[in-house]
C-alpha cells in the first residue's frame, strides 16, 4: 500500500465535529470518488466516537481527521485525547434495537476492509479504518450501491 497523499484536520471536539469533519472530507476526496459515501459514514462514526466517549478536560479539546490516499484505498484516522494505556482494540457490540445509540464500530467494521486502534504512550487514542477500492466494487456488484 502505497500512499500518494496525506491531509489532515484538527477539528473542535464538538457536537459539530462530525458535520465539519464530513465537510471537509468530502473536499479532499472529491465528490466523483465512489469511495465518498462509504468514507462519509466511517468519518462520521468514527468523529462522533471521538467527541462523546474520552473524558473532557486541559489539552482534550479537539481531534484530528486524517486521510491517505493510495490508488486503491483510503486510510481513515481519528485521533482523539483518549486514555492512558497500551493498545487495546475495541469490538463492536451486538446492537440493542431499542436503544439508540451503540452501532457505530459496527458499521465502521461493515464498511472498512480493516480497521482497528491503538493509543499513543501519551494517551492519544487513534481509531483507523481502511477503504478498499476493490472491495467496494465487489459490494456494489454483489449488494447494489450504498
Amino acid at each position: 500500500m502505497e500512499v500518494e497523499r496525506t491531509s489532515k484536520v484538527r477539528l473542535y471536539r464538538n457536537a459539530r465535529a462530525p458535520h465539519r469533519g464530513r465537510q471537509v472530507l468530502a473536499g479532499w476526496i472529491g465528490e466523483s470518488d465512489p469511495l465518498l459515501p462509504d468514507a462519509l459514514q466511517v468519518a462520521s462514526e468514527l468523529l462522533t466516537n471521538a467527541v462523546v466517549h474520552p473524558a473532557r478536560g486541559p489539552g482534550r479539546e479537539s481531534v484530528m481527521l486524517r486521510l491517505s490516499r493510495g490508488e486503491a484505498f483510503l486510510l481513515l484516522e481519528v485521533i482523539d485525547p483518549g486514555s492512558v494505556g497500551g493498545c487495546s482494540l475495541m469490538q463492536p457490540t451486538p446492537p440493542d434495537f431499542a436503544a439508540e445509540t451503540g452501532r457505530g464500530l459496527g458499521i465502521v467494521a461493515a464498511y472498512a476492509s480493516a480497521w482497528g486502534t491503538c493509543t499513543s504512550e501519551a494517551g492519544r487514542r487513534t481509531v483507523w479504518a481502511v477503504l478498499d477500492r476493490d472491495a467496494r466494487q465487489e459490494r456494489g456488484e454483489s449488494r447494489g450501491t450504498r
